[in-house]
């Protein structure tokens, strides 16, 4: 079978009678994936805010659904979920609020 995401029913026959499918999802091959760069070290200009790019990379097999979310308002994403297919990368922009950071000693 070619590398995908398929879906398997099985149905059972007695006499002339055959069963609706009972299905499942069977994924063959798996995506693989990567975020660029990996770390940010920055520091927040005077209005408060800064603006990056991450990419992610699909170097697997099969289309890469992703998905992504921030715990608070401190990071506000441009876009929340996809799909990647094999060998393409999604450029994410991600903007970084000084103000609502809760900055302490270090």
């Amino acid at each position: 079978m070619d590398n995908g995401i398929y879906t398997y029913g099985v149905t059972a026959v007695y006499g002339d009678e055959e069963s609706t499918a009972a299905q499942t999802i069977a994924q063959i091959g798996s995506p693989d994936f990567s975020i660029l760069p990996e770390v940010f070290i920055d520091s927040f200009p005077a209005n408060g805010y800064i603006v990056r790019q991450i990419e992610i990379a699909n170097n697997g097999e099969i289309p890469l659904i992703w998905q992504a979310q921030t715990s608070d308002y401190s990071i506000l994403l441009e876009v929340h979920e996809g799909s990647i297919d094999p060998e393409l990368l999604k450029p994410l922009t991600y903007t970084f609020i000084l103000t609502t950071f809760r900055l302490g000693k270090c």
